[in-house]
């Protein structure tokens, strides 16, 4: 076990990435239990339910260091294929639109 690595840019990225998603789940939350269209979103809620999704997941890091090395590793190696199959996938989508005949308006019967 190497222990926690402060300088590993994967454990900031996963930080912000948890902070992030446990924000918008609390978001969805509020949104869903809103009854009025005119009650505020409670921004110390977000901003505490990010924190807590932050630590939590220093908590794991710090626990599971070698888990949490490969499941990043991971799920950065999957990410950085599908940015580039899409961009491959969009390129040459680019090229063939350029053949296509865009018909805007109402629909001709």
């Amino acid at each position: 076990m190497d222990g926690l690595d402060l300088t590993n840019p994967l454990f900031w990225g996963s930080l912000v990435i948890s902070a992030v998603v446990v924000a918008a789940v609390s978001y969805g939350y509020q949104l869903g239990k809103q009854e009025d269209v005119e009650e505020p979103i409670n921004q110390k809620g977000l901003v505490r339910d990010g924190l807590l999704g932050a630590i939590f997941t220093a908590m794991t890091w710090s626990l599971l260091p070698d888990s949490m090395k490969t499941l990043t590793d991971s799920v950065s190696a999957t990410v950085s294929t599908a940015a580039s199959t899409v961009a491959e996938t969009a390129s040459s989508t680019v090229s063939k639109a350029s053949d296509i005949d865009l018909q805007v308006g109402p629909a001709r019967f």
